[in-house]
């Protein structure tokens, strides 16, 4: 287990999907309704004390601690996936801590939503957290807990995978085909 302490950095990192909203008609760009909530949340026992994902204002992306929130421009949209990294800096002193939060970004460029003069308590787990309503789909994958951005925001490659796995069998396929051909 790694303990962070004051000034110290750390990036949690993953992908959300939403496939389905309790009230879908007022999700989009100016939406004001607020029928759902979810994303990955961070707790200290029972009690939660960040949520990254939405639940804010009108179905944008952002962070919420208590009752302070910081919205991204970002509509939360279904059907859609989102690599949100958030950024721990933890400082010195009561009420100095900072919260930062990327979407989709590839390398760490200006954050999306800011959460600043925060005091960020111990925690020690994290939880899918999804909506009010039974209607509420969304899926938490690549979870990262890293030191830099970089590990933060990586996501192994499937295509990575699919290529080895060609070259494999087509060394296979063409031996076979060899051995035939020398054999007849």
């Amino acid at each position: 287990m790694t303990t962070y302490s004051a000034g110290g950095t750390f990036y949690i990192g993953f992908d959300w999907t939403t496939t389905s909203f309790q009230n879908p008609t007022s999700v989009g760009a100016g939406s004001s309704g607020n029928s759902f909530f979810g994303g990955l949340g961070v707790y200290n026992g029972g009690s939660e004390r960040l949520l990254i994902g939405n639940g804010f204002t009108g179905y944008r992306l952002g962070l919420g601690v208590g009752s302070t929130f910081g919205n991204s421009t970002q509509d939360h949209l279904l059907n859609q996936t989102y690599r949100l990294v958030t950024k721990f800096e933890i400082n010195d002193g009561a009420a100095n801590d900072t919260l930062s939060l990327f979407i989709n970004q590839v390398t760490e460029g200006t954050p999306d939503a800011t959460l600043g003069s925060l005091n960020i308590d111990d925690f020690n787990r994290l939880t899918s957290r999804s909506g009010i309503g039974v209607d509420d789909v969304s899926t938490i994958s690549n979870v990262r807990i890293a030191s830099d951005y970089n590990s933060a925001v990586a996501v192994p490659e499937p295509s990575s995978m699919l290529l080895l796995s060609i070259g494999v069998s087509t060394i296979y396929i063409r031996r076979r085909w060899e051995k035939r051909v020398l054999s007849n």
